[in-house]
């Protein structure tokens, strides 16, 4: 089930264009249901404001998809360069800079929802994130 369509992530951001948008928005939501452990069955199921927060991670997931590419993003690496044929071209950065998988801004979006806790709770924990908790 898709959590955005192209015309909401126009609203959000729009900084992928309308070809590239279906292979990105495939991928960010691949990595947000991994991220939240698949905790989204139904995204019309839950409140409003966790729904805008949700729709709000995938258009930065697929906004950092964007940037960075859809490959440096799963390999979680800095390509160091490539060749074709006789040329090479490397970068020219000597680090070997980690990413993360996972957007840093659709992740402080997804804490706020509560489902990236890995914590065990009980329902009606008065403690417990979201799902869980007394509301």
């Amino acid at each position: 089930m898709a959590y955005l369509d192209y015309s909401e992530y126009a609203v959000i951001s729009g900084e992928v264009s309308e070809t590239d948008f279906p292979s990105l928005d495939r991928a960010a939501e691949n990595i947000i249901d991994l991220e939240t452990q698949y905790q989204i069955d139904d995204l019309s199921t839950l409140p409003v404001k966790v729904q805008t927060l949700i729709k709000k991670a995938v258009a930065a997931q697929i906004d950092y998809l964007g940037v960075y590419g859809i490959d440096v993003a799963f390999t979680a690496s800095n390509p160091q360069g490539f060749t074709v044929g006789k040329v090479k071209v490397e970068s020219g950065s000597s680090t070997n800079a980690k990413f993360s998988v996972l957007s840093p801004i659709a992740e402080s979006i997804l804490e706020l929802t509560g489902l990236l806790s890995r914590h065990v709770h009980v329902v009606g924990d008065p403690f417990a994130p979201w799902p869980l908790g007394v509301v």
